[in-house]
């Protein structure tokens, strides 16, 4: 707890923690760093939408993707996508390969259709 002073006297209030252990956010940090060495440093920036040397660091593993840089990558990358989702709890193990297949043909056939 920390006790913060206000010119109403002391108030006591809760830290809050972070909501994930170091583990997860170790096995986080591996995943992303392990999908983003697929690509080149500037092929894997244009799809997260991320500077060549950002994208290098975090292929390294030395820092995180932020949420914006993260949603644009899967948008961009089904294949990303489905197995992020499944690196999250989203859809079990082993479907990630069929939901990024069914993503590429829905879009394909959105575009087909001019829609």
């Amino acid at each position: 707890m920390f006790v913060s002073r206000t010119n109403m006297g002391a108030t006591v209030g809760a830290e809050n923690g972070p909501n994930t252990s170091p583990d997860e956010k170790t096995a986080n940090i591996v995943f992303v760093s392990k999908w983003a060495r697929r690509y080149s440093a500037k092929e894997g920036a244009a799809i997260a939408g991320m500077t060549p040397n950002g994208f290098k660091k975090l292929q390294l593993g030395e820092c995180t993707v932020s949420f914006d840089r993260l949603t644009q990558w899967c948008k961009n990358d089904p294949e990303f996508a489905a197995a992020y989702a499944a690196h999250i709890g989203l859809i079990r193990p082993g479907e990630a390969e069929f939901a990024g297949a069914l993503t590429r043909a829905f879009n394909a056939y959105g575009r087909r259709t001019g829609q």
